[in-house]
């Protein structure tokens, strides 16, 4: 599977290219914690349209998936569950192939801050 790690504050992107007809309003991929299925991550966007098939009923399409990563999403590995094409009115069709790809939430390595100077003590008015 492939895997890509992000930290509490960073912005999980990816960007997928497609070929459909037209009217698709928004991409959401599902992915789900893998101990806990019930625990999700969604990343979504809109399509742009690359290149017109001309004539053919379908086009190119690249949409770029993001979602932020936050300290209330729970660390570990997500596996995608689903990748959805949402048209007007909300209904979700999913795509025919769902590509083998994760998600890895890690706890960033950040060093402890020091005190640099003197302790004051102030009383206030």
């Amino acid at each position: 599977m492939n895997a890509q790690q992000f930290h509490a504050g960073e912005t999980a992107e990816a960007t997928v290219e497609f070929i459909h007809g037209d009217r698709v309003r928004q991409i959401i991929a599902t992915f789900a914690h893998s101990d806990d299925p019930n625990t999700k991550l969604l990343l979504s966007g809109e399509p742009e349209e690359q290149v017109a098939s001309g004539g053919a009923g379908y086009a190119y399409w690249r949409v770029t998936l993001s979602g932020e990563v936050t300290t209330e999403n729970e660390l570990g590995e997500y596996r995608m569950e689903s990748l959805e094409a949402e048209y007007p009115g909300g209904r979700r069709v999913p795509f025919g192939n769902t590509p083998e790809v994760g998600i890895r939430i890690a706890e960033e390595e950040i060093a402890a801050p020091e005190v640099s100077g003197g302790w004051e003590w102030r009383k206030g008015s």
